[in-house]
Parts: structure tokens; C-alpha cells; sequence
């Protein structure tokens, strides 16, 4: 079962049981809250320096796009980040052969015609 269909499940039999639906959602709020913290800790991101590293880095991140640069190395008191950009594939051009010219077509050489046959035994031709 998915967090979310357990969430789902846990949510209906608490409100089956008299639990009101914003007491409810205020707890799973909280909850995610509390989750999110904790891994933010694990990850050593929870404090403010953590926090104004990360602003830091979206503003050069930004300096990037808006500049069109493929790279950007900065070091500063001991701190040092390097940003580089793959450029992107250019787009594939395919070619489309021109018709090929076919000859111009030629009269066409016919047989000579025998001479007609009489139809009836008298006739002569």
C-alpha cells in the first residue's frame, strides 16, 4: 500500500470515529512539517547557514541562465562551487531528397499493321 492510500485509510477511520476532518488535516500538516525537518537534518541542510548557502546557489544558478554562460567557478573564504552547463543537442535537420527528373518519355515505335483480312470469302483486300 502506497503512503498515500495508508494516509487516506488512516484519515477515514479517524473521521469514522468522530474525529472532525480539520483536526484531521491540521495533524497531517504538522506531520509533513515535522518529516520535512527531519530530513533536512539528515541531509545537515537544517540551519541557517544551510539556508543562506542554498539562496547563494540559486543566485548563481540565475547568474548562469541570465548571462548564457556555459560555466561559473567562484571560491570565497574557503568555499568553493563550480556550476557548468551541458549544452543542449542541437535540434536534428533531416534533408529531404529533391524527385529525381525521369527522362522525357519517347513515341513509342509500333509494328506495321498487317493487312487487313477478308471477312468474307469473296472479298479481296
Amino acid at each position: 500500500m502506497s503512503a498515500e492510500a495508508l494516509l487516506a485509510t488512516l484519515m477515514a477511520q479517524a473521521e469514522g470515529r468522530g474525529a472532525d476532518l480539520v483536526t484531521l488535516r491540521a495533524l497531517v500538516e504538522e506531520s509533513s512539517q515535522a518529516g520535512a525537518r527531519r530530513a533536512l537534518a539528515s541531509l545537515g541542510l537544517d540551519d541557517e547557514r544551510a539556508r543562506r548557502d542554498m539562496d547563494e546557489l540559486r543566485e548563481l544558478i540565475d547568474l548562469l541562465r541570465e548571462n548564457g554562460l556555459a560555466e561559473l567557478e567562484l571560491e570565497n573564504e574557503g568555499f568553493r562551487v563550480r556550476l557548468r552547463r551541458e549544452p543542449t543537442p542541437p535540434e536534428p535537420v533531416s534533408y529531404i531528397a529533391p524527385p529525381l527528373a525521369l527522362p522525357a518519355p519517347t513515341a513509342a515505335v509500333s509494328a506495321p499493321h498487317p493487312p487487313p483480312t477478308p471477312s468474307h470469302p469473296g472479298t479481296h483486300a
